[in-house]
C-alpha cells in the first residue's frame, strides 16, 4: 500500500508482516508518516461484519506506544502524521481504500480531489452496510494526547468490566471442575456393588468412623472393584473427554470450520485399521495382544497425520486443503477397515468390530498416565496459541498475518498437538465419536469465543459428557454394559431429532442444537450429583419413600 500510495518503505521490505524489526531504524530515519495496523481487543468471530474497535481503545494503544524511547520526539508525530487504524484497511479488497488513505496522508496538497472518506462509505453501502462513521480514521496522536478526563475514565472503565467479565468467567470454571468431581465421586459410587462415600471414608479414613455409627467399611473385594475397575475407568473417561474436547476446539481453529473434530483428518479411522491389522495379522501372545493393538493404533493414526499435513503443505497448510485431504483418508481407510472385517474369521471380527465402538473396560492404571501425559503436555501448547485462535477466527489468515501471527506455524504446531493428543485417547478407548464436535460447541454457549477461555472450557464439558455417558452405559442395562462411544452418538443423534423441523440457516446448527440439549442435561442433572455426596443415592431416595409414606 505505500508503494501504492507513492510513498517509500523506510524498511524496504514489504513483507514484513510477523517480523521483528529494530527500533533503532525507526528513531534514525525519522518517517514523516507512521501508520499502524490495530485490529483490537474483541474480536466477532466469523460475523463477516467490519467492525472498529471503540476510541477508548484506539486511544489506549496510541499512548502505549507513545510510551516507547524517542516516539515524541520523532517528526510524524510531532507533525500530527501518526494514524491509528484497523485491520480492514490491510486485508483483502479493503487494501484498495487502505491505499487511497496513505496517498491522502503523504500528499495531502496534491490528492485535494482525492476523497477516502467517500470512497469507504460507497464500499461499505455496496456491502449493505450503513457505517456509524464515515472514515476509517480515528484520530492522531495529537488529538489523543489532548483527550478529556473522561475519556480516561471511560477507558478505566472498561479495562475494569473486561476484567471483572474474565474473573467471572474463571469463577465459573473453578465451580465447574468442582462439579465434575463431585460427579466423579458419584459415578464411583453407582454400579452392582454398593458403594457409597460414608463407607469409603470409615474405610480410608478411620479416625472420622465415629461420625457414621453403624456403618460397614468396604471389604477386600469392594476395594478390588473400586480401586482396580470404577475409578481407573472414570479417570479415563475424564481424561479421554478432556482431551477430545480440547483437541476438538483446537481443529475447528486451525481449520475455520465450526463442524470440524478431532477426528477430521482421519484419525479414527486410521486408529482403527492399525488396530484391525495387529488382530488379524498381528500372531501375539494373549498378554503381548492389547500393547501391540495399541501401539499399531497409534503409529497408524500417527502416520495418517503426517500424510495429511504433508499433502496439505502444497496447498499452504490453508483449512481446505487440510479438511478436504483428511475427508479423502478417511474414506480410504474406512475402506480399508471394512476389508479387514471382511477378511476377517469368526473370532477376530468381534474384536474388530468391538474396538471401534469406544470402551473404557479395558483402561488400567498405566494406560492413564500416558493419555494423561500426552494431556499435559498438549495443553500448553493449545493455550500458548489462544491469541493466534481469536485472530484466526476473527478476521482470517490475512488478517492473523499482519497482526505477527505465523499461520502456518500455528497450524503445524496445534495440528501435531491434535494429533499426538487424540491418537493418544483413541488407542486406548477406541472411537469415542461427536464428543470433539459438540464439547466445544457447549463451551461456548457457556463462556463465548474468546479462546484463551474456550480451551479449558472445551476439556471440562468434554469430561462431564464422557463421564455421563460411561456411567449411564454402565448403569442403564446392568449387568451389560454400552460402550461409552455408542452413548454418546445415540445421546447427540437423539438431541438432534428432538428438535423439531425447521429450515436450518447455517452449517453449525446442528451442532449447537445437539450441544444446548446435551448443556442442559449436565446442568439437570449436577445438582444430583451434589446432592448424592451428602447422602448416598439409594438412600436418599429411601429417605424420599418415607417422606412421601408420612
Amino acid at each position: 500500500m505505500i508503494l501504492m500510495a507513492g510513498g517509500i518503505n523506510i524498511f524496504g521490505d514489504a513483507s514484513l508482516a510477523g517480523k521483528d524489526i529494530d527500533p533503532e531504524q525507526i528513531l534514525t530515519e525519522d518517517p514523516d508518516l507512521i501508520v499502524k495496523i490495530y485490529a483490537g481487543k474483541n474480536v466477532i468471530g466469523n460475523s463477516g461484519v467490519f467492525t472498529a474497535p471503540p476510541q477508548e481503545e484506539f486511544a489506549e494503544k496510541a499512548d502505549e506506544m507513545l510510551q516507547r524511547p524517542g516516539w515524541k520526539d520523532l517528526k510524524a508525530v510531532k507533525e500530527g502524521n501518526f494514524y491509528l487504524n484497523t485491520a480492514f484497511m490491510s486485508g483483502g479488497l479493503g487494501k484498495m481504500i487502505g491505499a487511497a488513505y496513505m496517498a491522502k496522508w503523504l500528499y495531502p496538497d496534491l490528492m485535494t480531489d482525492l476523497d477516502p472518506d467517500a470512497i469507504f462509505t460507497q464500499w461499505m453501502k455496496y456491502q449493505g452496510f450503513e457505517p456509524k462513521r464515515t472514515s476509517l480514521l480515528s484520530r492522531t496522536c495529537t488529538g489523543l494526547m489532548t483527550m478529556r478526563a473522561d475519556d480516561n475514565q471511560e477507558k478505566r472503565d472498561l479495562a475494569g468490566d473486561y476484567l471483572r467479565r474474565a474473573r467471572r468467567k474463571n469463577i465459573l470454571l473453578a465451580v465447574l471442575l468442582l462439579v465434575l468431581l463431585v460427579a466423579a465421586i458419584w459415578a464411583a459410587c453407582l454400579g452392582v456393588a454398593q458403594l457409597t462415600p460414608d463407607r469409603m471414608i470409615v474405610t480410608w479414613l478411620p479416625s472420622f468412623s465415629g461420625m457414621f455409627k453403624g456403618v460397614a467399611p468396604l471389604d477386600a473385594k469392594e476395594q478390588n472393584v473400586l480401586l482396580m475397575l470404577r475409578l481407573p475407568r472414570i479417570a479415563a473417561a475424564v481424561i479421554a473427554g478432556a482431551g477430545l474436547g480440547i483437541a476438538g476446539s483446537g481443529m475447528q481453529a486451525i481449520t475455520g470450520n465450526p463442524m470440524a473434530s478431532p477426528f477430521t483428518t482421519g484419525l479414527s479411522s486410521a486408529a482403527a485399521f492399525g488396530a484391525a491389522l495387529m488382530i488379524l495379522f498381528g500372531g501375539f501372545p494373549l498378554w503381548m495382544q492389547k500393547g501391540a493393538t495399541v501401539a499399531a493404533a497409534f503409529v497408524m493414526s500417527v502416520i495418517c497425520a503426517i500424510v495429511v499435513y504433508t499433502v496439505a503443505s502444497y496447498k499452504q497448510l490453508r483449512p481446505e486443503a487440510l479438511v478436504l485431504t483428511g475427508i479423502a483418508l478417511n474414506y480410504l481407510f474406512n475402506a480399508l477397515n471394512s476389508t479387514m472385517q471382511f477378511i476377517a474369521n469368526e473370532q477376530q471380527l468381534p474384536a474388530i468390530v468391538h474396538w471401534s465402538f469406544g470402551s473404557l473396560t479395558a483402561v488400567t492404571w498405566s494406560d492413564i498416565g500416558i493419555m494423561l501425559f500426552f494431556f499435559a503436555v498438549s495443553f500448553p501448547v493449545f493455550m500458548s496459541q489462544a491469541w493466534a485462535f481469536n485472530l484466526l477466527d476473527d478476521g482470517g489468515d490475512e488478517t492473523a498475518r499482519a497482526l505477527g501471527i505465523n499461520v502456518k506455524r500455528t497450524r503445524l504446531l496445534c495440528g501435531g498437538a491434535v494429533t499426538l493428543l487424540t491418537a493418544s485417547v483413541v488407542s486406548f478407548t477406541g472411537i469415542i465419536g461427536f464428543v470433539g464436535l459438540v464439547a466445544p460447541h457447549m463451551a461456548r454457549m457457556l463462556i463465548g469465543g474468546d479462546y484463551r477461555h474456550l480451551l479449558p472450557y472445551s476439556a471440562v464439558t468434554g469430561a462431564f459428557l464422557v463421564l455421563a455417558a460411561d456411567t449411564l452405559g454402565r448403569n442403564a442395562f446392568s449387568p451389560t454394559t454400552v460402550p461409552v462411544g455408542i452413548v454418546v452418538s445415540a445421546a447427540v443423534v437423539s438431541c438432534l431429532e428432538a428438535e423439531p423441523e425447521q429450515p436450518v440457516t447455517a452449517i453449525i446448527a446442528p451442532a449447537k442444537i445437539a450441544a444446548s440439549h446435551l448443556l442442559l442435561f449436565l446442568i439437570f442433572m449436577s445438582p444430583f450429583s451434589l446432592l448424592s455426596c451428602v447422602f448416598p443415592f439409594y438412600r436418599f431416595i429411601y429417605y424420599i419413600q418415607l417422606f412421601a409414606q408420612g
